[in-house]
């Protein structure tokens, strides 16, 4: 009963350890929470200042407007422009990697046609040296026979 009580303990022990990281865990994210909601507080706050001041002024919040429309205007045709090259400049890098897959591809197939060439050499050459040392054979058989004569 006794060594229960322990194990019971020893396990009490890891609930609570366990339990404290989560508390600070959530208190850090109560913490971050509360960061952040400053901060929207703080930029709903200057959007709202914002609001009021163009809505105070129709002549300054149609000037702003209007300038707003023409930076829009003008950001949409940068953008417009830049999906162009980009468009572009991923049709280029396309066509440079299917090259060089096919470069690959074709050095890789070289090799396999270099390796099997110079297993076929390196055939010839053995048999080519037992052909050499058949006929050195042959020939000292022969000067041999041609002694006996």
């Amino acid at each position: 009963q006794g060594q229960q009580q322990d194990a019971d303990f020893k396990e009490l022990v890891l609930v609570k350890k366990s339990m404290a990281r989560e508390i600070e865990s959530l208190q850090s994210t109560i913490q971050a929470m509360a960061q952040q909601y400053a901060t929207l507080q703080d930029d709903y706050n200057t959007l709202e200042d914002t609001f009021f001041s163009l809505s105070s002024d129709k002549a300054t919040w149609a000037s702003d407007r209007y300038k707003l429309q023409s930076s829009v205007s003008a950001l949409e045709e940068t953008l417009a422009s830049r999906d162009k090259l980009l468009t572009e400049k991923g049709q280029a890098l396309e066509a440079v990697l299917k090259e060089h897959y096919t470069a690959v591809a074709e050095r890789n197939e070289l090799a396999q046609e270099n390796a099997s060439l110079r297993s076929e050499v390196d055939h010839l050459r053995g048999a080519m040296d037992e052909a050499y040392a058949i006929a050195e054979t042959l020939q000292t058989h022969q000067r041999a026979r041609r002694r006996k004569r």
